[in-house]
């Protein structure tokens, strides 16, 4: 695995490819809102949280995007919910009035943070995505989302062979003395691992540069909201480093960012935390990505 290196050296970087394209159109360009965890009943919640008001974040954030006539598509990098399904229809019209498509990333949260499947099912009709980790293309870039909750205590039976996996992990985890040895984090399955491989080896073979977009960050690797295997995915990242330009998670609600060799590694900041929004648009070029922050989500 390659050497983590500082947002600084991110921001020096960057700065020359920017500089390049002041007069080059990005490629594609698209909104993000991450960790809005909406909840009705709840007003604050565990470190100050403020679940209520996901609805009215969520129509600021939508508004700008609206204002903006390059936006292609919108994301959710997970938990859009606490972890109520029934209080999703809440947020249906908030979320109706966006102009272009949303794309939903399964948090958490998103799960109920308990296994139940019928909850998990009605989630997965109520945003209208028939899969959990899909990918899609737009402005000649591929978009690659995943499932880091595919494999996790919450999302399987107990004694199931995905919930034995995800002890397994877990308790790898707690016996290292991992930061991020947490119930609450979760995996991808070797299949999904596979299906990542050829999602990018089909971009390499297109001549398409690639964003993978996860709930769950990969890194740096000192903090507490990690994928419980994330060296594994970060493994199959690096062998296309030349094709990845970026990977962009939430979950972690401070936020985070890491270059890896050529990559850049996102974590946006949790929409229901802090006393402004926070949001962002994120452009995508040929060779680097440009994020516009909103509120207190920074910009890089």
């Amino acid at each position: 695995m390659k050497k983590t290196v500082s947002l600084l050296f991110l921001i020096l970087t960057a700065a020359s490819l920017r500089a390049q394209s002041l007069n080059e159109k990005p490629l594609v360009t698209f909104g993000v809102v991450a960790d809005a965890q909406y909840d009705r009943d709840t007003t604050v919640g565990v470190h100050g949280r403020r679940y209520h008001l996901a609805i009215e974040r969520l129509s600021e954030a939508i508004s700008v995007f609206n204002d903006r006539e390059n936006i292609a598509f919108t994301v959710s990098l997970g938990d859009i919910i606490d972890r109520n399904h029934q209080c999703f229809p809440d947020l249906q019209p908030v979320l109706a009035k966006s102009k272009v498509k949303i794309h939903y990333v399964y948090g958490n949260h998103d799960y109920t943070h308990s296994y139940d499947p019928k909850g998990q099912k009605a989630f997965f009709k109520m945003v209208g995505q028939d899969d959990s980790y899909y990918s899609f293309v737009e402005g000649g870039v591929r978009f690659i989302v995943m499932n880091d909750n595919e494999i996790a205590l919450f999302s399987s039976k107990e004694g199931s062979a995905k919930w034995e996996k995800a002890k397994a992990l877990y308790d790898e985890a707690v016996a290292n003395k991992a930061k991020y040895a947490k119930k609450y984090n979760g995996s991808v399955s070797g299949k999904q691992l596979k299906w990542l491989d050829r999602q990018l080896r089909k971009a390499e073979r297109k001549k398409q540069k690639a964003i993978i977009m996860g709930h769950q960050p990969l890194a740096p690797e000192n903090q507490s909201c990690l994928l419980l295997n994330y060296h594994e995915v970060l493994d199959v990242i690096e062998r296309h480093g030349d094709t990845v330009l970026a990977y962009l998670a939430g979950h972690e609600h401070k936020g985070g960012s890491a270059v890896i060799g050529p990559i850049a590694f996102i974590t946006f900041k949790g929409m229901c935390e802090g006393k402004n929004n926070r949001f962002a648009i994120v452009s995508v070029y040929p060779d680097h990505i440009k994020i516009e922050g909103f509120g207190d989500q920074q910009s890089y």
